[in-house]
């Protein structure tokens, strides 16, 4: 009980900074002295490290010298460096803690808990005029990907209903106006149903109240994805990525392209040309030129991944993705996560990385309890 009630903590409650670093905008988190004294005591039991994931260690092992190697060797924020790098490492010590220890928790109590307590503040915040709500989150995209994980996973577990998860998950993400997240449900949910046939009577039932009773064209942050200026957009960052040009395409289209899109392709550009600057072509095509080097959140993760991490940094994450994807109730995790990264940057927040954390450790403690209990029959 102690510790689900320190999981919903950590979950749900607001980012409010107990020391701030500097300018870094993620200082100490109650979250952080939570997970901090749960790792340090979980590290005083011998079954932490008999127990200890060997792939957790070599990814963390690869993040610190990736970082070391960036700050030895390349420009960029080496202070934010520094700090991923620990940010990153107790995001894993986290998951390793819980999943080394065997801990049991209630996993789906802590969905329906999240869900009804962050549904009722973002109608609070939608009836105050914020037509934006993400209830005690960073942003509406950390909010939804929170919700989308919990909900695919425990409709994936033995005897839960699936189809009202399905639907809050739908209106979370429309609600709050993530489109990225709302395509990563739909594939999420796809890939959920071993049939397209309750999935898409499922879809049609949802399709119809919002055809009739909103007009999808007057939808501005639907709208605006169809803008042909969002094609030059992408002519404008290809052309300034090949020929090493700074230019600044949030400026330059915010108003006639999507203003979203922008934004984040002027962040994509800054790391592209940081890394271009940089010399040592061969460390930073293997290693990358470490994470954090431009800002905390890039807004793709892809992106980050190939330029921050490199090429075993892509080859270490594929392989963890096709691992997960052996696993019939990680296939939407591995859909919805798939589909988020395209222009979301999940990794970078601490409440989207507990709950991955949870539902690794919440599945592996299941796997073996099936082993264990198919060997006694």
């Amino acid at each position: 009980k102690a510790f689900f009630l320190l999981v919903v903590i950590m979950i749900n409650a607001p980012k409010l900074n107990l020391i701030s670093i500097g300018s870094f905008d993620q200082g100490i988190r109650i979250d952080d002295v939570i997970v901090l004294i749960f790792i340090g005591l979980s590290m005083s039991q011998r079954k932490f490290y008999v127990n200890f994931p060997k792939k957790i260690f070599i990814y963390t092992i690869f993040i610190g010298f990736s970082a070391f190697l960036a700050v030895l060797l390349h420009t960029g924020n080496d202070i934010l460096r520094v700090i991923y790098f620990f940010r990153v490492t107790e995001y894993l010590l986290f998951a390793s803690a819980v999943y080394s220890l065997r801990i049991k928790f209630n996993i789906e109590l802590l969905f329906k808990f999240t869900l009804i307590f962050q549904l009722v503040l973002m109608i609070l915040q939608i009836s105050s005029g914020n037509f934006r709500p993400s209830g005690t989150f960073a942003g509406p995209w950390e909010l939804t990907t929170v919700i989308g994980l919990l909900a695919l996973y425990t409709a994936s577990l033995p005897n839960k209903s699936k189809y009202w998860r399905f639907m809050s998950l739908i209106a979370v993400n429309f609600f709050s106006q993530s489109r990225t997240g709302l395509i990563a449900a739909i594939s999420g949910i796809l890939a959920s149903s071993r049939s397209l046939i309750k999935p898409t009577i499922f879809f049609i039932f949802l399709a119809f109240p919002i055809y009739f009773f909103v007009e999808p064209s007057s939808i501005d942050w639907i709208q605006s994805i169809f803008k042909r200026e969002n094609i030059d957009l992408f002519y404008a960052l290809a052309e300034s990525a090949s020929n090493a040009q700074q230019n600044d395409l949030f400026s330059d289209f915010k108003d006639s392209a999507d203003g979203s899109l922008a934004s984040r392709f002027s962040i994509w550009l800054n790391l592209i040309l940081l890394w271009v600057q940089n010399d040592w072509l061969f460390l930073k095509l293997l290693f990358g030129i470490g994470l954090g080097s431009v800002s905390v959140v890039i807004d793709g993760f892809y992106i980050r991944l190939f330029f921050e991490l490199g090429i075993i940094g892509v080859i270490l994450y594929f392989q963890a993705l096709k691992k997960s994807w052996k696993d019939k109730r990680l296939r939407p995790i591995v859909i919805y996560i798939s589909v988020i990264c395209l222009t979301l940057d999940p990794y970078s927040s601490s409440k989207i990385a507990y709950a991955l954390g949870l539902i690794f450790a919440y599945n592996s403690l299941l796997k073996n309890e099936i082993e264990w209990s198919n060997s006694e029959n």
